[in-house]
């Protein structure tokens, strides 16, 4: 998932939720295809994570979890963060991770 599908969600009536946590007043918060995460989500990443389910999508691109895809067969998709009964796989982490901090060094043009 590239850095650029991630967009900071400003633009809603009303405070966007972290759909990871549940928190509503986070001071960054990413918007994926069918969830939100905020940037203490992205950053907490020790702390104990819930079951992943059998069948479980990437909350942030829609990708299957642990399926095949891409050019080489092999590869895999990990899990890098699953609560609330979202899951986030690694290359959307590391993406997040990268816009997360980019809002925080800029923050007037994020705005």
């Amino acid at each position: 998932m590239s850095f650029r599908r991630l967009q900071r969600a400003m633009r809603l009536p009303g405070p966007p939720t972290c759909s990871f946590c549940g928190a509503d007043d986070a001071d960054i918060v990413l918007a994926g295809a069918r969830a939100f995460i905020c940037a203490e989500c992205v950053e907490d990443t020790t702390s104990a994570t819930d079951v992943t389910p059998a069948a479980a999508t990437c909350s942030l691109c829609s990708r299957s979890i642990g399926s095949r895809h891409g050019f080489l067969w092999r590869q895999r998709r990990p899990v890098a963060l699953a609560r609330g009964g979202r899951v986030v796989c690694a290359p959307c982490l590391q993406a997040a991770k990268r816009a997360v901090s980019w809002h925080r060094s800029h923050p007037m043009a994020a705005s």
